[in-house]
């Protein structure tokens, strides 16, 4: 089933009062939820990069939001305090191990017959160039950073792997559907895809990995400039924690 994720917002995020954002980055998505609510809300974001969090101060400048840097594998947050919680293209980028630890942090700090408003790419068989692109990016910044830094991120996976691994961590199933993300042109996407990959890409010191890297990003350098990036194929859920 397909559904529009603003529509979504509406339904079931916007009647809520107090939001936790995990993962809120530049924060783009916070702006995207108070446009759509109306600023009826009021959202903590959380991100391990601080500097993010400060660029997201200088687009989140007439609502009152609160920006912490924390692991969300160890949430600064009281235990049953959140009516929602989102989790926007993020879940993804958690390093492997800490999948399980960020996901029950979650759900301590969500009241019962809170929602969990979750939003991710997932694998699928693309059908065009343009639509592998957008698993292709996924797959070479995780593997520079895997190369330089010896993080393995939790990765994209099949839309059943997400819903179940939140199924074990407690959390109810309410609505399941897809969206889809923005196309990018070519022109655009060169000018802007790359730039942390590039960065890990110089430092990896295996040749063997570096050289093989290189190609994928250039292969990746190929198809967007000629077909595009996108649309992403995306996952959308909302989840509830009914129980304590």
């Amino acid at each position: 089933m397909s559904c529009n994720i603003d529509e979504v917002i509406r339904s079931y995020i916007c009647k809520h009062k107090w939001i936790l954002d995990v993962g809120s980055g530049s924060g783009s998505f916070i702006k995207r939820l108070l446009n759509i609510c109306n600023s009826h809300i009021y959202v903590v974001g959380v991100d391990i990069n601080e500097d993010r969090l400060r660029k997201a101060k200088t687009i989140i400048t007439d609502h009152l939001v609160d920006l912490i840097t924390c692991d969300a594998s160890n949430l600064p947050v009281r235990s049953e305090s959140i009516d929602n919680v989102t989790l926007f293209l993020t879940l993804h980028e958690i390093e492997e191990n800490l999948i399980d630890n960020v996901l029950s942090e979650i759900r301590r700090v969500m009241r019962v017959n809170g929602t969990l408003f979750f939003v991710d790419k997932f694998l699928f068989n693309s059908s065009s160039p343009n639509e592998e692109l957008t698993l292709l990016t996924e797959e070479a910044y995780h593997k520079a950073l895997e190369y330089v830094e010896g993080v393995k991120l939790w990765g994209l996976r099949n839309p059943d792997e997400y819903i179940n691994k939140f199924k074990d961590q407690g959390f109810t199933l309410i609505l399941n559907c897809t969206a889809q993300g923005r196309y990018i042109d070519g022109k655009t996407f060169i000018n802007n895809w790359g730039k942390d990959t590039m960065r890990l890409l110089k430092l990896i010191k295996d040749e063997q990995k570096k050289e093989k890297l290189n190609e994928l990003v250039n292969r990746i350098r190929i198809i967007g400039n000629k077909y595009g990036y996108g649309p992403a194929k995306l996952l959308v859920a909302i989840l509830c924690k009914l129980v304590k």
